[in-house]
């Protein structure tokens, strides 16, 4: 299955799903204007700009190495939280970010051996930047236990409208369905496309991006 297509029909559905849900344990779908921006915005970004270029970075990369490219969020996180929102970060910390950072650039120069790792590398990168940056976003929306469900979905939903044009004009749309096939995508549908964020917006609001992070 084409990792775009992929994409768009597990935040769809999953989506839509996580919606209905909540509106069927009477959680509230009142938003205004601007929440709808910032829930928009981080879909987009989480689910569109960040998850597809992981996916289309993994046809060219390892998976291990998009996983060392992925243990630096924390440290992006401090350094952007630090930068745009004034965060407090002691001479210690900004040093622990330093050493952090230039020991992952090194364990990444030592693994790329061939030009079409450096574009998985560079396309994990990019994919780093968005969810550093929807990591940042999430403060901005007004996420509670009255709302949480239909705001997954809805996230997920404008995701996955930024995906469909992506997939309809770059890949051929062709699934082989299997039973391990069906079973992955419902896995990953319901645990990391729901329940996890579930978790990650209690633990944002609750601790805050960089300890969160």
């Amino acid at each position: 299955c084409p990792p775009f297509f992929f994409l768009f029909l597990r935040f769809s559905l999953a989506g839509l799903f996580s919606i209905l849900l909540g509106i069927y344990l009477n959680q509230v779908f009142n938003f205004n204007l601007k929440s709808l921006l910032w829930i928009t915005v981080f879909g987009l970004i989480q689910n569109g700009l960040y998850l597809g270029l992981i996916f289309l970075a993994l046809t060219k990369i390892d998976s291990n190495l998009s996983v060392i490219i992925a243990s630096i969020l924390p440290l992006t996180v401090a350094f952007f939280s630090w930068l745009f929102f004034k965060a407090k970060m002691s001479l210690l910390g900004l040093s622990g970010l330093i050493v952090g950072l230039v020991g992952v650039l090194l364990i990444m120069l030592q693994r790329v051996e061939r030009d079409y790792e450096m574009i998985g590398i560079t396309l994990c990168l990019m994919g780093l930047l968005a969810t550093t940056f929807s990591t940042l976003i999430i403060s901005k929306i007004n996420i509670n236990k009255n709302n949480i469900l239909i705001v997954v979905g809805l996230q997920m939903v404008a995701g996955s409208l930024f995906l469909l044009p992506l997939s309809y004009y770059f890949e051929t749309w062709s699934v082989s369905f299997s039973i391990p096939f069906l079973f992955t995508f419902l896995y990953i549908s319901a645990f990391p496309g729901i329940i996890g964020p579930i978790i990650w917006f209690y633990l944002q609001k609750e601790i805050g991006a960089v300890r969160y992070s």
